[in-house]
């Protein structure tokens, strides 16, 4: 049992200026000597057109693109239902046979990028772009999607999400009316599409800009032998009042924010139950690689959802922390990571950080836009460097890691607390 797929092509026509190919199809070889032309059409616009084989040329509107190494790729454009676009094609090297090719571009509702639950996702939107651009999300099993876009975005947003597959269809999530998000249920396999736009000052003003989301997947039914499996960083559960739901998933050394009253979280043994409308716990489980287990329990009268969102700690490299110009404080505990910072410059100048001698202390500066990681340095190296400077341009991204150090052992961070101030000179 199976599926075979397959496709087909059929070109007529002579190839002439008068009487060009005319493609219906998505692919197809042709053979041409050199310095030879041939005209094609068909109804492509929109599309990307791809020429491999061998050097060539493709004219169309006035535009040329010569092949690179053997490959040349351009936009067919313009057109209509009465007269399809047309471009040339030449042959710029020896007797060649090419395989020309067309496909929807990537975005497009034809071709959606494919995504997953994880990291947010940025849709980059060009100015005046009325179609948007096209996501989807494979159901891998059956479950609850979920979809909320940052409403940070400095552009407005018009989103949509729909299963295409089950026919479900979700509501526009829109800036003009602050919604954020959406939920649509699926089954194994169910195919939802995310449509993805700017919006300004109406629904049909679309300018430059970004637009950014995430996705998230809930699969289960909370037993304890069968908990909710949890995909994505912001999920909504439902517990019955006084019930306990089971949860797991791969949230290792994240913390769980759970929102709402009367809701007790419990992981790895400790509880903690909402204080002024939300829980906050770390996630640990028995080895990195291991799923997180993790219960709800409702402990009031009522029925509840509630929305449980997973942040990277603060100070870690996910998530750092904003340098302050002054005086910044690094306590940990004995065995801690390093604690990151982040520093973006409005102005070309130099950073200064002055470490202070109450306790022994690792630090390294790095500049991750242009690639300059700078030398780890530490309170008992020869020369001790306790004060650094950094020559950076605006915009530039600096990343500052300071942890403990042990000088009787590089290798331990002890309990403790380094201390030490940032200042900014600008050129």
């Amino acid at each position: 049992a199976g599926k075979v797929a397959f496709e087909l092509t059929f070109v007529y026509g002579t190839g002439t200026e008068s009487d060009p190919y005319n493609i219906q199809g998505s692919a197809f070889d042709l053979e041409l000597a050199a310095g030879q032309t041939v005209y094609c059409t068909g109804r492509f616009s929109g599309m990307i057109l791809s020429v491999s084989g061998g050097d060539c040329k493709i004219v169309h509107e006035g535009n040329t693109v010569d092949s690179q190494w053997g490959w040349a790729e351009m936009e067919i454009t313009g057109g209509n239902m009465w007269q399809p676009p047309v471009f040339s094609l030449t042959n710029t090297g020896e007797d060649s046979e090419y395989t020309v090719s067309f496909a929807y571009p990537l975005g497009s509702t034809m071709n959606p990028e494919e995504i997953y639950t994880g990291a947010p996702v940025t849709a980059e939107l060009a100015a005046n772009d009325q179609d948007g651009y096209s996501y989807k999300f494979i159901a891998p099993t059956d479950g609850t999607f979920k979809i909320v876009v940052d409403a940070s975005n400095q552009n407005g947003w018009n989103v949509s999400a729909n299963n295409i597959t089950a026919g479900i269809y979700g509501d526009y999530m829109m800036s003009m009316d602050n919604t954020t998000e959406e939920t649509l249920e699926a089954s194994e396999g169910d195919v939802i599409e995310i449509m993805v736009n700017t919006m300004g000052q109406s629904y049909w003003d679309t300018p430059a800009g970004e637009v950014v989301f995430e996705v998230s997947f809930v699969s289960g039914n909370g037993t304890e032998e069968a908990p909710y499996d949890i995909q994505g960083s912001n999920v909504d559960i439902a517990v019955a009042a006084g019930q306990t739901v089971y949860c797991e998933g791969y949230l290792n050394g994240l913390v769980a924010n759970v929102y709402g009253e009367n809701v007790t979280i419990t992981c790895d043994g400790n509880s903690q139950s909402a204080q002024g409308g939300s829980a906050v716990m770390n996630m640990v489980s028995a080895s990195p690689r291991m799923p997180v287990s993790f219960t709800l329990t409702n402990t009031g009268a009522a029925d509840a959802v509630y929305t449980v969102k997973f942040t990277y700690p603060a100070g870690s490299s996910e998530n750092p922390d904003e340098l302050v110009m002054g005086a910044n404080t690094v306590t940990r505990a004995a065995g801690e990571t390093e604690y990151y910072y982040t520093y973006v410059p409005a102005v070309d100048g130099t950073l200064t950080l002055t470490f202070s001698d109450t306790a022994d202390w690792f630090y390294v500066v790095n500049n991750l836009t242009t690639y300059q990681y700078g030398d780890a340095q530490w309170s008992d190296s020869d020369p001790k460097v306790a004060v650094y400077n950094v020559t950076v341009a605006a915009g530039d991204e600096l990343q500052i890691i300071v942890n403990t150090y042990d000088p009787a052992n590089m290798w331990s961070n002890p309990a403790g607390t380094v201390e030490f101030t940032a200042s900014f000179q600008a050129s």
